[in-house]
C-alpha cells in the first residue's frame, strides 16, 4: 500500500521550481546587464530592493500555495479512498488512520486561492481544478440491471420451468435455462428479487443462499360429451349409466415453489393444487426435498410421481393433446411418497429410480395401505441428437432427435383395507372392461378379491423432426397371486393385460399452430376399449405457457376412469374438449 508522502513530496519539489523560475533575474546566464536608464528612473539600488520585496512576497505565496498543495493532497486522497478512481481502476488504497473521519460531503474542496504572481508581480489567472480530480458527477454508478452477466449461487440454480421436474436439471442447456439473478459483484443488494419465467426471490450471500421461485399455472377446459348409448353391464352384472356432459372446468390450478435453501444444491419443491372437479379441495399434490451431488446422482425425499409411465413422467404442462392418452390413464401408477434418485450417469442416458409406499397410494393414510414398498424405475436415452422435454416439435429440430427409454413397476400387495367406491380413483386397478377388481362379484359370483401383487413395464419410443413429431409407448400388466375371501374359479388367479397409444402432431405454422391425431387402444382377458381422436394447438406465445388446445375423441368402451382427462369406464360416444392454458 503507498503512503501519501512521496506524492507530497513531489509536488513541492515542482512548486518550488515553479518559484525558482519566476523569481530568476533578467540577469540570467548569457545575459547582459541593461544600460542605465534615462533621467529619473529608478536608480540600481531602488531596482534591487524592490525585487528583494517581491523575493519576500513571492516567497510568502509559495507557503500558502504549499500549505493549500498539501491540504488538497490530503482530501484527494480521502476521496479516492471513499468512491474510488474516477477511471474505474482500482488505486492503491492509503493507510488506515483512525484520525481520519469517513467523508460526509464528497464534494470537491476549495480550490485555492490565486495563482503565483506573474514576472511583474502581479496576480496571475486562477490555476484551473487538477484535471485528475475526482467529481461527484464522474465517478461511475453501480451497473445498470440488464438481465444478463448473472452470476453467483443465484445463477447457478438450474429449473425445470413449470414442469413435472421428472428428469435430471442438466439434461440440456436449451430445455434448462438457468435462474439468473440481475447483476452481481460489488454493489449488488443482498436480497434480490426479479421475474425470470416465475417470480424470484433471492440472496446470493456466502453464509445463507437462498432462492425462492414462484409459479401459477391453470388449465380452463370446456368438456363436452356426447353417448352413442345410454348404459353398459360391467362384469358384476350390474349396468352402469352412461352420462352426458356439458360444463367448464379449471381442471388444474397450480401454485408451485421451488429454489435451494444453505446451498445451491439444496433444493426444494412444493406444488399445491386446485381441481374444481375434486370437491374444491387445495392439496400438496408434490413436495419433496433434494440433494444434488453431481450429474449422475440427485437424491429426493418427499411426494412425486411413482416413474412407471414416459407419458406419466412427462407430466401435465406439455401434453400435446388436452390431457395423457387412455391407455396411459388405464395402465400408469400415480404419485406417492418415498425416496427416489435420478441422475445422467453418461452422456444423454438417463436413470430415475423409486422406493414408494405403494402403486398408487397418493392421499392414503397408513391404515388404508399395507406395509409392502413399491418398486419402480425408468430409463432413457436420447440416441439421436437432442429430444428436449414435450411431445410436440415446438423447437423445430432441423436435425432427427430421437428417444427410446423403458420402464418397471412392482408392487407386492394392494390397499389394505378400502372402502370400496365404485366411481372412487384410489381403486385404481380395473379389468379390460372397467370393473374395479375390487368390486364383489368382479371374477366370480360373490367373491371380493382382497389382495394380489402388480407388475407393470412400459417401453416406449419418440422422435421429432422440422415441426413433425411421434411418440409411442406399449404397456404390459400382470397381475399375479390374486386372493380373494373366497376361491376363485381356474384362471382367475392371475391376469395379464397390455395396450398402448401411438400419437402425432404437425406444425402446419412453425411455432404457433399443430394438427394432432391418436389412437389408443386397451386389451385384456375382458374386452377391449378404443380411442381415436384428432385436434389441434395454438400456441399463442409460441409457448406451452400460453396454449389453447381443442381435440375431438371418439371412444369405445373405454376401461379407464379418472377425472383429470374426463374419462369414465364403460363410455362411449363422441368427447370434446377446450382448453386455455396459462403459466407465468
Amino acid at each position: 500500500m503507498m503512503s501519501r508522502t512521496p506524492r507530497r513530496g513531489r509536488r513541492r519539489t515542482a512548486a518550488a521550481l515553479l518559484v525558482a523560475a519566476l523569481a530568476w533575474t533578467p540577469r540570467g546566464i548569457g545575459q547582459e546587464e541593461p544600460a542605465p536608464g534615462p533621467a529619473g528612473s529608478p536608480s540600481v539600488e531602488d531596482r534591487l530592493r524592490r525585487l528583494e520585496e517581491l523575493n519576500a512576497s513571492l516567497l510568502e505565496q509559495n507557503r500558502m500555495l504549499l500549505d493549500r498543495l498539501d491540504d488538497l493532497s490530503t482530501k484527494y486522497d480521502e476521496v479516492i479512498r471513499v468512491v474510488g478512481p474516477a477511471t474505474g481502476t482500482e488505486a492503491p488504497a492509503p493507510p488506515s488512520d483512525p484520525a481520519v473521519e469517513p467523508a460526509q460531503d464528497l464534494g470537491m474542496p476549495p480550490l485555492p486561492g490565486p495563482s503565483p504572481v506573474g514576472p511583474m508581480g502581479e496576480p496571475a489567472s486562477p490555476v484551473d481544478a487538477q484535471p485528475d480530480a475526482p467529481r461527484l458527477d464522474s465517478v461511475a454508478p453501480p451497473p445498470a440491471i440488464t438481465g444478463s452477466g448473472r452470476a453467483g449461487a443465484i445463477g447457478g440454480y438450474q429449473t425445470q420451468i413449470l414442469g413435472s421436474r421428472g428428469e435430471p436439471a442438466g439434461q440440456s442447456s436449451a430445455r434448462n435455462r438457468p435462474i439468473e439473478a440481475p447483476f452481481s459483484g460489488e454493489g449488488r443488494f443482498p436480497l434480490e428479487a426479479f421475474y425470470d419465467e416465475g417470480f424470484v426471490l433471492g440472496s446470493d450471500d456466502e453464509d445463507v443462499p437462498f432462492l425462492l421461485k414462484t409459479n401459477v399455472r391453470m388449465q380452463f377446459r370446456h368438456t363436452g360429451f356426447d353417448r352413442s348409448r345410454l348404459a353398459w353391464v360391467d362384469s358384476a352384472g350390474i349396468v352402469r349409466p352412461i352420462l352426458e356432459r356439458n360444463d367448464f372446468e379449471i381442471e388444474r390450478g397450480r401454485l408451485s415453489f421451488e429454489g435451494f435453501f444453505y446451498d445451491p444444491d439444496l433444493q426444494y419443491y412444493l406444488n399445491l393444487d386446485f381441481d374444481t372437479d375434486d370437491q374444491h379441495v387445495v392439496i400438496a399434490q408434490d413436495f419433496w426435498m433434494n440433494y444434488r451431488f453431481n450429474r449422475g446422482l440427485d437424491v429426493y425425499i418427499g411426494k412425486a410421481f411413482v416413474p412407471g409411465s414416459r407419458s406419466w413422467l412427462e407430466g401435465s404442462t406439455r401434453t400435446q393433446f388436452a390431457d395423457r392418452s387412455m391407455a396411459t390413464t388405464f395402465f400408469r401408477p400415480d404419485r406417492s411418497v418415498g425416496i427416489w434418485a435420478l441422475g445422467e450417469p453418461i452422456d444423454k442416458v438417463f436413470y430415475r429410480v423409486m422406493l414408494a409406499n405403494g402403486f398408487n397410494t397418493s392421499d392414503l393414510t397408513f391404515e388404508e395401505i399395507n406395509e409392502q414398498l413399491a418398486y419402480s424405475g425408468s430409463v432413457w436415452s436420447e440416441v439421436i441428437g437432442e429430444y428436449g422435454r414435450g411431445f410436440s416439435d415446438l423447437e423445430w429440430h432441423d436435425e432427427l432427435a430421437v428417444r427410446l427409454g423403458n420402464s418397471f413397476t412392482f408392487a407386492p400387495g394392494s390397499p389394505a383395507d378400502i372402502i370400496f367406491n365404485p366411481v372412487s380413483e384410489q381403486d385404481f386397478v380395473r379389468l379390460s372392461d372397467g370393473t374395479p377388481l375390487f368390486e364383489t362379484g368382479a371374477l366370480a359370483p360373490g367373491v371380493t378379491v382382497e389382495d394380489f401383487d402388480i407388475y407393470l413395464y412400459a417401453v416406449d419410443a419418440a422422435l421429432k423432426y422440422r415441426g413433425l413429431s411421434l411418440n409411442a409407448e406399449y404397456y404390459f400388466r400382470w397381475l399375479q397371486d390374486i386372493q380373494a375371501d373366497l376361491p376363485l374359479p381356474v384362471g382367475r388367479t392371475r391376469m395379464y393385460d397390455h395396450g398402448y397409444y401411438v400419437q402425432g402432431g404437425y406444425f402446419v405454422a412453425r411455432e404457433r399452430v399443430e394438427l394432432i391425431a391418436r389412437h389408443s387402444q386397451v386389451n385384456g382377458p375382458f374386452g377391449s376399449g378404443q380411442e381415436y381422436a384428432l385436434g389441434f394447438n395454438w400456441f399463442i406465445n409460441r409457448s406451452h405457457y400460453l396454449k389453447f388446445t381443442f381435440d375431438a375423441n371418439w371412444l369405445d368402451a373405454i376401461p379407464a376412469q379418472n377425472s383429470g382427462p374426463n374419462y369414465r369406464a364403460g363410455d362411449s360416444g363422441m368427447l370434446f374438449r377446450s382448453q386455455l392454458q396459462v403459466a407465468f
